[in-house]
């Protein structure tokens, strides 16, 4: 346990002798209480330090919060990152009466800043909040049971439809005239039509094409018939969405996805400023890279592509169409989308190219699969997972969906998993590698043929 104010001792004497904790550690910044404060038990630690600037070293099952009542807010923001799953915050003297009674200018602000405080409390949606009438009052704050939810870009109705009795959390649509890299797409009708069965499902409209200034007014229109409709984001790529969102002071949801260039949580202060609150990290990203922006997220919901191509190039040129013009290539089909593979000399593994409305897409000749680090990403706070049904049959994505239901419910059984991996590599028609969640080796298009260096 942490406490925060030692004062005069009592609270950590009593959660020393009355029960099982094994080691508390309290900070005090006043060093007159820290000197004089009651030390009667060798299970406490006794810190002399400002609680603004102290860094834990771990974190902790119980955080007792009983600091200065005009800077609660600042204390709880700085220590919920500090709460072991599981963990509760417990804030002392939360009625204040002492000061109900007082009749001047400082208790006033004080009460009101502490008013302030439990409306905060009641407003943070992932947390239980219970207010305890025992002494002073204290708020026990407990995180609610962490859930990482599953997403599946459905390229056809009946696909969707599918997912819902599946109970997927969330179903990614592409928008007509508006989206890319979809097996296929949804009309407006179809999204209301499926607004209309999701139960307890999320919907999310994709708009991730690039857009052009001939296309302001088309895409203005639509995302005012989207706000008009009960899905739940708009998942984009292009800054035009929020910027539109803005001006016409449309209510939607934002989900920024542009695929790569989503790398750090420094960047997470500013898409919350612009009412961006979620975001799906960068595919090229490794899992430790990952994990530390987990841990650092503040209010930002995470994704990541859990299964799927990995995503290389998107260019809006014809670059394939002019290639083939001048290249004997073989031509791969998959339903209604024509692809190529490509590979450079010295590699082991092609990559795909096709060509659509959009322009032309290259991604990875293989599926990167994230399910042996699922647990990794569930204790790095991780929000969700997306699987990107492109380039698969419905059959295919059933499979997958159920395979990764398994091993969220599995997560500890190690060998489990293991086998819920090798399964996976049975229902697609590519290749299945950790990719950038594994090793370097794993990361196949990069590469290089047997005894064949760069160059040669």
């Amino acid at each position: 346990m942490l406490e925060i104010g030692t004062g005069n001792g009592f609270s950590s004497t009593f959660f020393a002798l009355k029960t099982d904790l094994k080691k508390i550690k309290t900070i005090e910044k006043n060093e007159l209480y820290f000197q004089n404060s009651n030390k009667v038990s060798s299970k406490v630690e006794y810190v002399l330090a400002d609680a603004f600037e102290y860094k834990p070293d771990s974190k902790y099952d119980i955080i007792f919060i009983d600091g200065p009542k005009s800077k609660q807010e600042l204390l709880f923001e700085k220590y919920q990152n500090y709460i072991n799953h599981n963990g509760m915050i417990i804030i002392d003297n939360i009625f204040l009466k002492r000061l109900l009674s007082k009749n001047n200018k400082q208790a006033l602000k004080i009460i009101n800043k502490n008013n302030n405080f439990i409306k905060y409390l009641n407003q943070k949606k992932d947390w239980n909040i219970k207010i305890v009438n025992v002494g002073d009052g204290l708020a026990v704050c407990k995180r609610k049971e962490k859930t990482m939810k599953l997403s599946v870009t459905c390229g056809n109705y009946s696909l969707a439809l599918k997912m819902l009795e599946l109970n997927v959390d969330n179903i990614i649509v592409g928008l007509k005239d508006y989206c890319c890299r979809f097996n296929n797409v949804f009309t407006i009708e179809e999204i209301k039509s499926l607004c209309k069965n999701k139960g307890n499902s999320k919907i999310t409209v994709c708009l991730n094409d690039i857009y052009f200034e001939n296309q302001m007014n088309g895409l203005t229109e639509t995302l005012k018939l989207l706000n008009d409709i009960d899905i739940d984001y708009v998942m984009f790529h292009d800054f035009a969405i929020p910027q539109i969102c803005y001006e016409e002071n449309l209510n939607l949801n934002l989900h920024y996805s542009p695929e790569t260039i989503v790398t750090s949580y420094g960047q997470f202060d500013f898409y919350l400023k612009n009412k961006i609150t979620r975001v799906s990290l960068a595919t090229e990203l490794m899992t430790n890279e990952m994990k530390k922006i987990g841990l650092n997220k503040k209010a930002m919901e995470v994704y990541v592509k859990g299964f799927g191509l990995g995503f290389v190039m998107h260019s809006r040129w014809p670059m394939l169409s002019n290639f083939l013009k001048h290249a004997d290539v073989k031509e791969h089909k998959f339903d209604n989308l024509s692809y190529w593979e490509i590979k450079e000399d010295l590699r082991k593994y092609p990559n795909i190219i096709y060509e659509d409305n959009s322009g032309t897409h290259m991604l990875t000749g293989y599926f990167l699969s994230c399910i042996k680090r699922l647990k990794e990403l569930y204790d790095s706070n991780i929000d969700g997972l997306i699987i990107d049904s492109l380039f698969m049959k419905d059959n295919q994505v059933i499979e997958i969906v159920k395979l990764f239901n398994q091993a969220l419910s599995n997560l500890n059984n190690e060998n489990e998993i293991i086998k819920l991996f090798d399964k996976q590599k049975d229902y697609v028609d590519h290749i299945v590698s950790e990719g950038f969640f594994g090793k370097m080796g794993d990361i196949l298009h990069t590469l290089k043929n047997d005894n064949e260096q760069e160059g040669e």
